[in-house]
């Protein structure tokens, strides 16, 4: 029989059920002996199911029977993305990647290279639950009722297919198994309160997921040379609680990175059911921004932005700029799309040494907030 040049393949989770919930850590095994798994082909697929008080959003309401209008959203630049609090890569039982705040890196990556209008137009974008404005998700969240013949009505979830934000995803070449062995994907779920927020998100609100999954492609080892050496690109995040009009944020970064990338949140907003936790909102009257650190010759690096268009430009930049983005002054205004970072123009070693970030803004102990760091490097297979 002859070896198949391409194929799929499908990982259900170890721990295989009929649904997941918040908090639960779902493990997937991926195994492609005498293949190689073709890099950025990765995919997480599902349903997405939300219930209030045990009944489905669409269902009528028991005293006038019209349509259930409950005030319950998710964000919609992030999709199903936001079902997943982190996700964790291991290769040969050695983690090589773990995200936390992973929905968080989504809208930050989604903003920064992909237009509002085509946010959820896209067909890549709209397979993952994405949309343009917040309403559609209370609608995607309702599913879709076909008729049934002959008076019966079948309801279907929003199914989802996620391409994850991960170093196996930064990359067109395959690995092949000699190389990698075993892969094992671990998804921790989200608090409910995190991935759906609006009025009448409360402890009557629950969500699953179903019908869970890992898809992937592969091509035979032997169309591969497993020494060449393959680059994947990875991220590290960390936050910290900014309480004053000058501060100052130090980290000791793990890793040598070519720059880093921030958003901001109202401390008070992080755990509040009513308010969207993954809001990117503007730092009040924020004045300046500083950066401090080694370059590549250890000499010390330090520089300063003063307007706003070179806070979002410099945001963008960290990101490698794709000439689309969602950050105009609108975005600014409304709360909807506002990021600092900076590129370093090569690769920096921080791991000893302290990079710092410093902010001159209205923050106060009042008024604090949190700042989301998430540092760009890459590793080597």
């Amino acid at each position: 029989m002859s070896v198949p040049s391409f194929s799929y393949s499908e990982v259900i989770p170890e721990n295989s059920k009929d649904s997941y919930t918040a908090h639960e850590n779902v493990d997937f095994l991926l195994n492609f002996e005498g293949r190689a798994i073709n890099l950025g082909s990765i995919r997480i697929e599902g349903e997405l199911e939300a219930k209030y008080d045990g009944k489905f959003l669409n269902a009528a309401d028991d005293v006038n029977g019209v349509i259930n209008q409950k005030d319950i959203f998710y964000n919609p630049t992030v999709g199903a993305h936001a079902c997943f609090e982190s996700i964790q890569t291991s290769i040969q039982g050695a983690v090589v990647e773990n995200i936390q705040d992973y929905p968080r890196w989504v809208t930050m990556v989604t903003k920064a290279t992909s237009e509002q209008g085509d946010i959820g137009n896209n067909s890549d974008q709209s397979c993952e639950l994405k949309t343009s404005y917040k309403q559609a998700t209370n609608q995607l969240l309702q599913g879709t009722v076909v008729p049934e013949q002959p008076t019966q009505a079948v309801r279907l979830n929003p199914d989802f297919g996620v391409k994850p934000m991960i170093a196996l995803n930064s990359s067109s070449r395959a690995l092949a198994y000699s190389k990698s062995g075993q892969i094992r994907i671990t998804l921790n779920l989200a608090r409910t309160n995190a991935i759906f927020f609006g009025k009448d998100v409360d402890g009557q609100l629950t969500y699953s997921v179903k019908d869970l999954r890992v898809t992937f492609s592969s091509i035979p080892e032997a169309d591969v040379d497993p020494k060449v050496p393959i680059t994947l690109r990875t991220k590290l995040g960390m936050k910290q609680s900014i309480q004053s009009t000058l501060a100052s944020v130090a980290l000791r970064v793990p890793a040598v990175c070519s720059g880093v990338s921030c958003s901001f949140l109202p401390q008070g907003q992080e755990n509040s059911a009513v308010a969207d936790s993954l809001e990117m909102t503007t730092v009040p009257n924020l004045k300046s921004i500083q950066y401090s650190f080694n370059d590549i010759t250890s000499s010390l690096v330090t520089f300063r932005l003063k307007s706003m268009p070179e806070f979002i430009q410099g945001y963008i930049d960290s990101m490698l700029d794709t000439g689309l983005n969602a950050l105009g002054p609108d975005s600014w205004a409304n709360q909807e799309g506002f990021g600092v970072g900076t590129s370093f123009s090569g690769m920096v070693d921080l791991r000893n040494q302290k990079f710092a970030v410093q902010l001159n803004s209205d923050i106060s102990n009042n008024d604090p907030h949190i700042i989301y760091l998430f540092f760009h490097s890459v590793m080597q297979l």
